[in-house]
């Protein structure tokens, strides 16, 4: 038992289209490494988007990590390559990328109630990306991830938008839920 629960989950894996991705990651002079073991430790930000989104197992779930220490360059060809491996195969897709904001670490125990950002400029950081995301202005918001990145711990330093505008998807504005 944990204090914010556990997650139980059963993803449906497209091998397939899994495969073709990485052929096509590695035929842009990038490394890709593929898992082929069943208990593989998957990322609870891929666990609660399958939730969200997929919470009847109808649809096969494909992913790569973050490429943490790639550039923002590699991480746009990532994304380009899905596509190309879905239309090799076949399939028709959807995009999604899992990350978060700003990442300042509570140096205290606290309550789930408790939860928010502790530090103001993080959240004034967070607020200004977000809303430039709900008016469409992506060019602005890469523009400003190093720097978003430097002042306010952003998470993957924006490497999950790099990964959507590389596959030329990300061409509307953001709604923001919450």
């Amino acid at each position: 038992d944990f204090d914010y629960g556990t997650m139980q989950y059963d993803i449906r894996t497209d091998v397939e289209l899994a495969e073709q991705w990485a052929t096509e990651i590695e035929a842009t002079g990038l490394e890709a490494r593929r898992t082929r073991y069943e208990h593989f430790p998957v990322d609870t930000g891929i666990i609660l988007a399958n939730q969200l989104l997929n919470s009847e197992g109808r649809v096969p779930v494909t992913q790569v990590s973050c490429n943490l220490y790639a550039g923002v360059e590699d991480i746009a060809k990532l994304g380009h390559a899905v596509l190309r491996a879905a239309e090799k195969v076949g399939r028709r897709i959807g995009l999604v990328a899992v990350t978060g904001l700003s990442s300042g670490l509570t140096q205290r125990w606290i309550e789930p109630h408790e939860d928010r950002v502790e530090e103001p400029a993080f959240e004034e950081w967070d607020r200004r990306i977000l809303d430039l995301l709900e008016a469409g202005d992506v060019d602005q918001v890469m523009a400003l991830r190093d720097q978003y990145a430097r002042e306010a711990q952003a998470d993957s330093q924006l490497r999950a938008l790099a990964f959507l505008q590389g596959s030329g998807q990300l061409t509307a504005r953001a709604d923001v839920l919450a």
